[in-house]
């Protein structure tokens, strides 16, 4: 058999053999039959090769196929345009050398190194990229299982989805991006705002998962000019680390739709105190499964609906006072700034002994008498008197604690 009719076998066995590895971890093992029977098919074409000198034809040994190496393949990183990926090396006498495929086609071949940037991509799109070994004579001694990655979407334009979509982090520069009631799903970070135009990411009854976190702000740090729209109660958005709102302006519109956030929760501002004001039948969800922590620099932002799932032993500290219109506690642990606490319904007279920070929720007297032996700062929340009788022995502060000064109350 000549050496071209081997490495096109070769090639046909290892590409038959790299198929089933993906869809099994069973061994698989090249037999006599299926040489038989892909040298038989190519025979009817095949040239027929001098003789040796002995008058023989020579005799060849076919690489034993079920004893490839597999090779791990993992990304290093990614741009809009490009891949790094990088490979275990092979531990074979007879390695030559490595071919990258990408979809199916060959990137390079002929490196040795293990590690290759595939280039020319286009943004927000999926490829399969799997790495061949080859010895002297191409034969294919190692081969990698096809792994798919993704590439970074960076929008500066208006643009409607008109599908689901996965990408690896995704920049909002510019624009409009109307997820028009599709999934857009984000293996990395998203950053909304990131370009010096006022920019918008309308949910539109679609929804939005990032694995990792969620910008209102530029990549360095700095406050962003993007905005969120959320008006249906359809819209969702699921962010497994954190949410940061820190923007210039206050346009986001917020009026129904759930955000649900595993990580922390930080409001900032730069020039407009109420950028986070959510209202309707818009709901937050905190739901991670350690401890969480929510930031506001300013009460002037807010929570409307805000829904606590997090059952962990730590569950959710506010490290500010905050402004909350409706909180649904759900049994578990919630620490507030500054002694904070939620309201409750007396079902009798009570008599509270020190300082009542109520900062959330309604204080129902019920038709029973509250007696405070030291102040009421009444930061956030409702005191609903309710046919009943207050009494409070130090100061009524209709104000918010924040450090060791008073500032604006939410409460009433």
């Amino acid at each position: 058999m000549g050496s071209s009719m081997k490495k096109k076998i070769s090639k046909i066995i290892a590409g038959v053999l790299a198929a089933v590895m993906t869809v099994s971890v069973m061994p698989v093992y090249a037999t006599d039959d299926v040489f038989e029977s892909i040298v038989e098919e190519e025979s009817d074409n095949a040239v027929t090769e001098p003789a040796e000198e002995d008058g023989n034809t020579e005799d060849e040994v076919m690489p034993s196929y079920f004893e490839k190496e597999l090779l791990q393949l993992s990304k290093i990183s990614e741009t809009d345009t490009s891949i790094t990926i990088s490979w275990s090396s092979i531990n074979n006498a007879d390695f030559s050398h490595y071919e990258i495929l990408c979809n199916g086609i060959a990137a390079n071949s002929g490196i040795t190194d293990t590690q290759y940037t595939v280039t020319g991509l286009s943004g927000g799109n999926e490829y399969g990229i799997s790495v061949y070994a080859y010895d002297a004579d191409e034969n294919v001694i190692g081969m990698s299982e096809t792994d798919y990655f993704y590439t970074d979407w960076n929008i500066s334009s208006n643009t409607v989805l008109t599908s689901d979509k996965v990408v690896a982090d995704l920049f909002i520069n510019g624009g409009t991006t109307d997820l028009n009631g599709y999934t857009l799903t984000v293996k990395g970070d998203v950053y909304l705002g990131t370009g010096t135009s006022t920019t918008y990411l309308n949910i539109n009854k679609g929804k939005l998962y990032a694995e990792k976190n969620f910008y209102m702000q530029k990549t360095n740090g700095y406050y962003g000019e993007g905005y969120l729209i959320m008006n249906n109660a359809e819209d969702y958005i699921c962010v497994n680390g954190d949410f940061t709102v820190y923007t210039y302006y206050a346009r986001s519109t917020l009026t129904d739709g759930i955000i649900e956030v595993k990580g922390d929760f930080t409001q900032k501002s730069y020039n407009y105190e109420n950028n986070f004001v959510p209202g309707g039948n818009h709901k937050v969800i905190l739901s991670g499964v350690g401890l969480q922590t929510v930031s506001f620099s300013d009460i002037e932002s807010r929570f409307n609906i805000l829904d606590i799932r997090n059952f962990s032993a730590d569950g959710v500290v506010f490290t500010t006072p905050v402004t909350i219109l409706t909180l649904n506690r759900n049994g578990c642990n919630v620490v507030f700034a500054n002694g904070e606490q939620s309201g409750w319904t007396l079902e009798d007279d009570e008599i509270y002994t020190g300082d009542l920070n109520l900062s959330t929720g309604t204080l129902d007297l019920n038709g029973h008498k509250l007696t405070i032996t030291g102040n009421l700062v009444h930061s956030g929340g409702t005191v609903l008197v309710n046919g009943g009788e207050l009494e409070v022995q130090g100061d009524y502060r209709v104000q918010t604690l924040n450090g060791e000064n008073y500032t604006t109350s939410a409460g009433v």
